[in-house]
């Protein structure tokens, strides 16, 4: 059984975070148009009957604003979305900058050596 190390661990969270990134945004798309073609239509709906004469344009407000509330419930629910998005973002933003600063402090940078301790100093015939 092979060991899982803390680098693996957080490749993979980091990579779960992106799938999720994806689908919120698709939740979101689907909850904002959904919610405006329900209130575009609520609307329509409310302007039509609400200049007829009679009791059909009283029976008929009640589904027109029960529609109006669901469609308000999906621009909420498409808001939270919008949020927790901008939240994923920051935060592969901030494991972005990290990676990049570890990279550059450990790949690319020189490492600092003592001059007594510079390998390109040492003398093999001098022993310690």
């Amino acid at each position: 059984m092979p060991e899982i190390s803390s680098t693996d661990t957080a490749y993979t969270a980091i990579e779960n975070l992106e799938k999720r990134k994806v689908k919120i945004a698709l939740i979101i798309l689907i909850c904002f148009c959904a919610a405006a073609l329900g209130l575009g239509f609520s609307a329509f709906s409310f302007m039509m009957y609400s200049h007829q004469k009679g009791a059909i344009a009283d029976n008929m407000m009640i589904p027109i604003s029960i529609l109006a509330f669901f469609c308000i419930g999906l621009a909420v629910i498409g808001l939270q979305r919008y949020i927790l998005l901008k939240n994923i973002d920051e935060k592969l933003q901030d494991w972005e900058m990290l990676e990049k600063t570890i990279y550059n402090d450990v790949f690319i940078s020189q490492p600092d050596f003592l001059p007594e301790n510079d390998p390109q100093n040492f003398d093999f015939n001098n022993e310690l």
